[in-house]
Order: C-alpha cells, then sequence, then structure tokens
C-alpha cells in the first residue's frame, strides 16, 4: 500500500507538473496568432456551411429533375403502348384487307 500511495502521489505531482507547464505554455502564447486561428477556423466553418447549403439545394433541384424524368418517361411509356396498340390494329386491318383482296381474285379467276 505505501508503494502504491507513493507511486500515485508521484504521478499526481507529475500530472501537476505537466498542467503547470501547459497553462504556462498557453499563457505564453501570442494571443494575435490564436485569434488569427480562431479566424481562420470561422471563415472555414462559413465556408463549409455555405457549402453544404448549396448541396442541399442542388439535392433538391436534382430530385425534383428526377421526378420529372420519371412522369414523362411514364407518360412516354403510355404513348408507346398506345402506338404499338394502334400498329397491332392496323396490321389486323391490312390482314383482314389481304383476305378480302384473296377472296375477290379468287372469285374473279373462277371460270363461269
Amino acid at each position: 500500500p505505501r508503494e502504491v500511495v507513493e507511486r500515485l502521489s508521484a504521478v499526481h505531482l507529475t500530472s501537476l507538473d505537466e498542467l503547470v507547464k501547459l497553462r504556462d505554455r498557453v499563457a505564453s502564447t501570442d494571443n494575435t496568432e490564436t485569434q488569427a486561428l480562431i479566424k481562420a477556423m470561422r471563415e472555414k466553418y462559413d465556408d463549409l456551411k455555405g457549402s453544404e447549403a448549396f448541396l442541399q439545394h442542388r439535392n433538391v433541384q436534382l430530385t425534383e429533375d428526377i421526378d420529372a424524368a420519371h412522369t414523362e418517361t411514364q407518360k412516354l411509356r403510355f404513348r408507346i403502348a398506345e402506338l404499338e396498340a394502334d400498329c397491332h390494329k392496323c396490321r389486323a386491318y391490312i390482314a383482314h384487307g389481304h383476305k378480302i383482296l384473296a377472296h375477290v381474285r379468287s372469285e374473279n379467276s373462277e371460270p363461269e
């Protein structure tokens, strides 16, 4: 126990000594330099906040553009389906016309 107490006292004194040295070092630091660093950090922070706001705005724009493109794509798909249905009807109409034409030709070619 005595060794532990001595060891803890030594660590405590060393820690206090380090704190005193740190306090003296901070006190001796040029305040102008500290203020310049703080100012630079604030400017960087403001720049980052501005960039963040721009990116959020751009994200909203892109989301709106994607939604609009999706809506247009759906409209185009619907229109394509309509055109395919019209093509199918035209093919059926043409096929029916060919049958009629073949029937008429066969009637005209029969001997009377």
